[in-house]
């Protein structure tokens, strides 16, 4: 969504400004129904048939790690459902490892650091949840919903404008609200629902590859200047 202090300070139009999110490498981040990678991933994480949710991001604070964590804590209370929490970046701080202990969550939420090969931990859960306070226009949305993982993020990141609200995923509008994100957490632990939304979810990122990306960008700037040349 465009905001409007964006045609204020250009001083342009609403109408004549486009947006035009970004492009992800569908072949890379596909959803594959047998990867034995990610059954690995799982079973070293000590998981089975949980529901899985993903953070991903090496910015726990501006990401809003905390509040997933809080999240999750009252989702423990709120279903008899097992699921984990997997927070793929950094190294957990103090402050975050006892939180994690003080909720009684140890062995829910689990942090196996870094990676280079996010599909796999991708394809190794079921639901990517990002409650950050700031994102111009995340990757990690594409990525996730092209490898089957229905959404759940806030209204400040750009990237929440392709998520259809409780078809593909859901939009929080406080990222510190763990109510909330708690609530869509729990709706995504009934099985049939994330189902349906996974199915949503891969649709709508076919809508936003690499060549797409290039082919919108293109059309811009052509009109751009076609425009300024008055041709």
């Amino acid at each position: 969504m465009v905001k409007n202090d964006i045609s204020e300070v250009f001083g342009t139009d609403r109408s004549q400004i486009e947006v035009i999110y970004n492009g992800i490498d569908g072949a890379r981040f596909k959803k594959k129904t047998c990867c034995s990678e990610a059954t690995s991933l799982r079973q070293s994480l000590g998981f089975d048939d949980h529901i899985l949710f993903l953070f991903m991001s090496y910015d726990f604070r501006k990401k809003g790690v905390r509040f997933l964590i809080e999240a999750a804590s009252k989702l423990r209370h709120a279903s008899s459902n097992k699921f984990g929490v997997v927070v793929v970046g950094g190294t957990p701080s103090p402050s975050l490892s006892r939180l994690v202990s003080k909720l009684d969550l140890d062995g829910i939420v689990v942090f196996p650091g870094s990676t280079k090969t996010p599909q796999i931990s991708y394809n190794a859960c079921d639901v990517f949840v990002l409650p950050t306070f700031y994102d111009a226009c995340s990757l990690v949305v594409f990525e996730a919903m092209s490898s089957g993982l229905p959404v759940i993020t806030s209204a400040c990141n750009g990237a929440s404008g392709v998520i259809e609200h409780g078809i593909d995923g859901f939009v929080i509008h406080d990222p510190a609200d763990s109510s909330e994100i708690c609530d869509y957490m729990l709706a995504l632990l009934n099985r049939d629902t994330l189902s349906i939304m996974s199915e949503k979810a891969m649709m709508k990122s076919v809508r936003y590859s690499l060549e797409e990306n290039h082919s919108q960008m293109m059309r811009v700037f052509a009109q751009a200047a076609v425009e300024r040349t008055g041709a």
